[in-house]
């Protein structure tokens, strides 16, 4: 199955937005969002069913570590990942990946945070 490419929303700032969060995950591995920024993009993970496990894969740093982001995903639980710094979790893409134990009944959204000040 080809990779599920999400589509990253911006936060609108000082006012307030809807979200869309309509992207059910089509599989469990390769859902990647696009990380075009430093360090302001935020996941959400609602799992609507089961427990399952979620990890947000990292990029080794100039080191050779690795600071993968693992958690237990609880049914009718949502969860917020982030921010992510690019440095340390955009692929040389520049996408950020993320993966669940089973897509079943889980959505997953982005936003981009915006500059403050």
């Amino acid at each position: 199955m080809a990779d599920l490419q999400i589509t990253v929303q911006a936060a609108p700032g000082a006012a307030v937005t809807a979200v869309a969060k309509t992207t059910p995950v089509a599989a469990a591995n390769d859902n990647q969002f696009t990380n075009d920024n430093d360090g302001k993009l935020l996941i959400f993970v609602e799992n609507g069913a089961g427990a399952k496990s979620g990890i947000v894969r990292s990029v080794e740093c100039s080191h050779g570590r690795s600071e993968d982001i693992a958690w237990a995903v609880a049914a009718n639980t949502l969860y917020v990942i982030g921010p992510l710094p690019a440095s340390l979790f955009n692929t040389a893409a520049g996408l950020v990946e993320i993966n669940v134990s089973d897509a079943t009944a889980v959505k997953m959204w982005a936003i981009l945070l915006p500059e403050v000040g």
